[in-house]
């Protein structure tokens, strides 16, 4: 096995222990919960440059790669949902999922076919953007609770900025991020429909060696 498909098998397994620490309630948890995402968020590109510079991609890399992304993004999401301070729509988190799905598909169709559907480069900006949300709702996530268990303590940190709710101000971010993070994945989930959309109307044609 190649080092960098070692590494993307090492950021499935950072997404079990990120979701581990994520579920605890604890200042300390959220806090590292923060800090592994990140980390785990790098390795992506570290296996991607490894490959390339080395000439060792693999097929199980092209396939296991984005699936690792999109697992670590997709449990963030849901994982949120049972955070209620976090205020993240459900919807919205279905619609992230319900897309996965839909490319899931698309991909097998394709596959059928003899046709290999690339990582495409509005994939990879969907990936991006729902990386910064989840990164950005997890700093969220830590910054409150701070100021609930170390209310005094902030308080000191933000004796400059007097008569402004930081708790306030940043309660309905989550919620934005998380429909931004829908919008981005149905956006690049359309092109891909469209971009493939003779696939899916030859997929559609009754096969005549078969009966209906």
């Amino acid at each position: 096995m190649t080092l960098a498909n070692r590494i993307t098998l090492l950021r499935m397994g950072l997404t079990l222990v990120f979701l581990g620490l994520l579920v605890l309630p604890m200042l300390w948890s959220r806090l590292a919960a923060f800090l592994l995402y990140l980390l785990a968020t790098s390795t992506d590109w570290v296996d991607g440059f490894i490959a390339r510079r080395t000439g060792t991609t693999t097929r199980f890399g092209a396939m296991a790669d984005p699936l690792a992304d999109k697992l670590l993004v997709a449990a963030a999401f849901i994982v949120f949902l049972g955070i209620r301070e976090l205020h993240v729509p459900a919807w919205a988190v279905f619609l992230i999922v319900a897309r996965e799905f839909l490319i899931m598909g698309l991909r097998s169709l394709a596959a059928v076919h003899g046709v290999a559907l690339r990582a495409e480069r509005w994939g990879k900006w969907k990936m991006g953007i729902q990386s910064v949300c989840v990164a950005l709702i997890l700093l969220v996530l830590v910054l409150t609770t701070a100021i609930r268990r170390h209310p005094f303590t902030m308080q000191s940190w933000l004796a400059p900025v007097r008569g402004w709710d930081l708790q306030l101000a940043l309660e309905p971010l989550p919620w934005w991020l998380t429909v931004v993070a829908a919008v981005s994945a149905w956006l690049s989930g359309a092109w891909y429909v469209w971009h493939y959309r003779d696939l899916l109307k030859s997929s559609l044609d009754v096969d005549r060696g078969r009966k209906a």
